[in-house]
């Protein structure tokens, strides 16, 4: 308003300059058709979320490090209610937020819905395995920003833990980071034809890490038939392993539980 006034008392105006004055915004488009998209590496922070065990700010000791991996279209929120309840309070647990946010599903559900596939910006297929590359270190780097910052049992790996999607990161890992971990374990984990992992198994060094993988026999959205691949993948190239298929669906049984629980408890003690 004070703008205006002084506009007007010198007389400039819109109208005075021959511009018709604008009386409301434009009307956004509804398809993206106005010039093209390019796709460029880009530096920015993200977050992790961290869950210390309840005698941690009380004691010197260190403890076993696990990385958690949240699905498509999640939050680290819910694996972490999840994981505790496992029952393993002696752990440090980071549970990182996969890097692209998916507008569509955060606006319908009204909360964060991420991803670490780049089909959230729409990538197209020749860049979306540097999108997956990318995720994966940025993961890896969660990993070493938590063993250097905090009392980390260093005599051990840390184990990666992931669902769905998460699972697919941590076999990614496997073949990034093998000399950095103690094991990896995955729940109904996805798959990805921009980054074969299973091929990429004979590539990881020995001492391999410790593998647990889980499927549902009736999963609706990643086919049992996808955990029975990793499984022959990782029998082919030798890698220590356990196969738990259990009845049931994308989520974890109970059962699930507790084998998970004994698996990580056989590698931390």
């Amino acid at each position: 308003m004070q703008a205006q006034k002084r506009s007007a008392a010198v007389g400039v105006t819109s109208a005075s300059r021959g511009v018709a004055p604008r009386t409301s915004v434009p009307p956004v488009p509804a398809i993206d058709t106005v010039g093209q998209w390019r796709h460029l590496e880009q530096r920015r922070l993200g977050r992790y979320k961290l869950s210390l065990p309840s005698g941690y700010a009380t004691s010197t000791r260190t403890y076993p490090l696990i990385l958690l991996l949240h699905g498509n279209g999640n939050t680290p929120q819910g694996l972490l209610t999840w994981f505790a309840g496992l029952g393993l309070d002696s752990v440090i647990v980071v549970a990182p937020e996969a890097p692209y946010v998916k507008l569509p599903e955060t606006i319908d559900r009204r909360q964060g819905a991420y991803t670490g596939f780049g089909d959230a910006i729409a990538l197209p297929d020749t860049m979306r395995g540097a999108s997956l590359e990318l995720t994966a270190r940025w993961y890896a780097d969660v990993l070493r920003d938590a063993m250097g910052s905090l009392r980390i049992d260093s005599t051990r790996g840390p184990l990666v833990v992931g669902f769905s999607q998460g699972g697919f990161f941590a076999h990614v890992l496997l073949t990034l980071i093998p000399e950095e971990l103690g094991g990896i374990a995955s729940i109904c984990a996805s798959t990805y034809p921009q980054w074969n992992v299973q091929a990429r198994y004979v590539s990881v060094p020995q001492p391999r890490p410790r593998v647990f993988v889980a499927h549902g026999t009736a999963d609706p959205i990643v086919p049992f038939s996808i955990g029975q691949s990793y499984k022959t993948a990782l029998e082919t190239v030798g890698f220590p392993f356990v196969f738990y298929p259990f009845a049931g669906g994308h989520w974890p049984t109970p059962d699930v539980d507790i084998a998970l629980r004994q698996w990580i408890m056989s590698i931390i003690g």
